[in-house]
């Protein structure tokens, strides 16, 4: 897993930190005082001595002067003179603030700067986020970064999903905030749920959720943690997680289809998970990643985001987004495909133009061409429950452009192939939207 955002990402952060920075301290003229300085530098003569310039003379040079009476030519070349000082100043100012603001942008840029950050895939409700004394309402694709603090409201939820693939569902009436320092991920959970589908961490690096009395490690597993006002409760749908007590660290592993309460004192015991806790439905998928590219070769990357289903139809020569071109366009979608049930399944894609179909590694449709709206049909065998890895590529290269993802089987209609069902994971090097 990558710690660090694409560099044309981290260019444009520091390009708003500046432009940011700058229109606090000058205003919205301060893309003004820099062509003023440097005509100055070309035109203003050094002055002898140091000399003040009155108040007057600077409202005049900036323009926030009122309007006087016709003045001598001794004033207009005293007020040329005050221009010319007026722009060297807020030349050099700005000039000091940029370099001072892009020393403290490298040094915070620098390959120790930790950038886990989580993506906001869903919100419903009320959600508050708090950082540094600001609070913000929380929106879809929202950046969350560490030390946020996030209030879910009454009848409210909010997804949270991580590069790797690790998705947090924090349920109604949860405060949880994502911890400033260390390696990996670090959850403090201060009230109420969160059901966490973990991708696979590195041992040096786990994912940590800590609440009032207990912590718990996760390399990689399906769990839901509740804290209740008797104590923590661990319900592990798969892998394994270890629980520590705070207090006096005693520490227990819980494994899928187990469950633990974390008690006051003696040891920590767990026991077998009731079925409709270790029910694989305590995580419901958001979607597909899609990476955007103005090329049918896939070379020039655009902008990624979350596509909650593969179910568009954008007409004749139009484009999915104004970023890229209406014709020659690609996608790449990346993720896991979660079947209701098992046993043989259809799946059926209408496009036009090309597409090729990737599950498990094996490609199970390819249709690489330029022709007319079309079905394409594939069979294959899925077990539910059990997520398969699914990468969808397409291209459009003139007039109509669609592309359609649906599935049948036994006990399930035709349909869509459901937001529920499809698990987004973003690829190394991906760029942001």
């Amino acid at each position: 897993m990558s710690d660090q955002f694409p560099a044309d990402e981290r260019a444009e952060g520091r390009r708003r930190a500046v432009d940011g920075l700058l229109r606090s301290m000058l205003g919205a003229r301060h893309s003004q005082a820099g062509e003023r300085a440097m005509t100055a530098l070309r035109v203003v003569q050094p002055l002898s001595s140091p000399e003040r310039v009155p108040t007057a003379q600077i409202r005049a040079a900036t323009g926030r002067a009122r309007a006087s009476a016709p003045s001598t030519a001794s004033h207009r070349r005293a007020r040329s003179v005050a221009r010319g000082r007026t722009a060297l100043v807020q030349g050099a100012w700005a000039a000091g603030t940029i370099a001072a603001l892009v020393m403290v942008l490298v040094f915070a840029a620098s390959p120790g700067r930790d950038t886990d950050e989580a993506q906001v895939v869903a919100v419903s409700g009320t959600v508050i986020s708090s950082r540094d004394g600001r609070l913000e309402p929380v929106r879809d694709g929202m950046v969350i970064g560490r030390g946020a603090l996030l209030t879910v409201g009454v009848n409210s939820t909010l997804r949270l999903l991580w590069r790797d693939g690790t998705m947090v569902v924090c349920a109604a009436d949860t405060r949880v905030q994502v911890e400033r320092g260390g390696a990996g991920k670090c959850l403090r959970l201060f009230d109420g749920r969160v059901d966490a589908d973990v991708a696979p961490q590195p041992l040096e690096a786990p994912l940590r959720v800590i609440s009032d009395d207990a912590e718990i490690t996760v390399l990689g597993t399906r769990l839901s943690l509740t804290l209740r006002q008797d104590g923590t409760q661990v319900a592990v749908a798969r892998g394994r997680v270890v629980v520590r007590r705070l207090f006096d660290s005693v520490a227990a592993e819980v494994v899928g289809g187990q469950q633990l309460a974390v008690v006051a004192s003696g040891p920590l015991r767990s026991e077998s998970t009731p079925a409709a806790a270790n029910s694989t439905s305590a995580v419901v998928g958001t979607g597909l990643f899609g990476q955007y590219f103005d090329d049918i070769e896939m070379t020039k990357p655009v902008f990624s985001r979350i596509d909650r289903d593969l179910y568009f139809d954008f007409g004749r020569d139009r484009s999915p987004d104004p970023r890229i071109a209406p014709s020659t366009f690609a996608v790449r979608w990346t993720g896991q495909l979660q079947p209701k049930v098992s046993g043989r399944h259809v799946i059926l894609c209408q496009v036009d133009d090309g597409v090729r179909i990737r599950l498990d590694g094996r490609v199970i449709m390819e249709d690489w061409r330029v022709y007319e709206p079309r079905w394409i049909r594939a069979e294959v065998d899925l077990d539910a429950g059990r997520r398969h890895a699914l990468e969808v590529e397409y291209y459009q290269d003139k007039e109509r452009c669609v592309i359609q993802l649906w599935w049948q089987a036994k006990g399930v209609p035709q349909e869509i192939i459901p937001t529920s069902q499809l698990f987004p994971i973003r690829p190394p090097g991906a760029v942001d939207g």
